[in-house]
């Protein structure tokens, strides 16, 4: 609570203290505003070469914190292509290159297992 008196300005205007400070009061009867419109026109002339920049590192791996491991691709790369060389022959004019399995996948002669799997499977 405030103990301020209100400040008389002029005749209907009056400066009353509140907790925030002072409060202008009064009519508004003999008020006139005016009301200029402005227009402001602002142009930004852009060179697209810098946006592209700036949109290409916004989107590059490493900007978001993801490292590529160059070393570790080059590695799976390089053990692809020796497979592929070693795996490469021509067998009577054509090529012939055989499929990079898994070395502990585990092949069956007889495909009765997997395909009574499903029959089980209704049951």
């Amino acid at each position: 609570m405030n103990c301020e008196p209100p400040v008389n300005l002029l005749d209907s205007l009056t400066l009353v203290p509140s907790i925030f400070g002072f409060i202008l009061s009064g009519p508004r009867s003999h008020v006139t505003v005016f009301f200029i419109p402005i227009v402001h026109n602002n142009n930004v002339d852009t060179s697209t070469q810098a946006l592209d920049d700036v949109v290409r590192e916004f989107w590059s791996l490493e900007s978001i914190g993801i490292q590529i491991i160059q070393e570790k691709k080059n590695i799976c790369y390089s053990e692809f292509l020796t497979n592929f060389h070693q795996s490469f022959e021509i067998t009577d004019g054509r090529r012939v290159v055989k499929l990079p399995w898994k070395p502990e996948a585990q092949f069956s002669t007889n495909n009765s297992e997997v395909a009574i799997q499903p029959f089980y499977s209704l049951t």
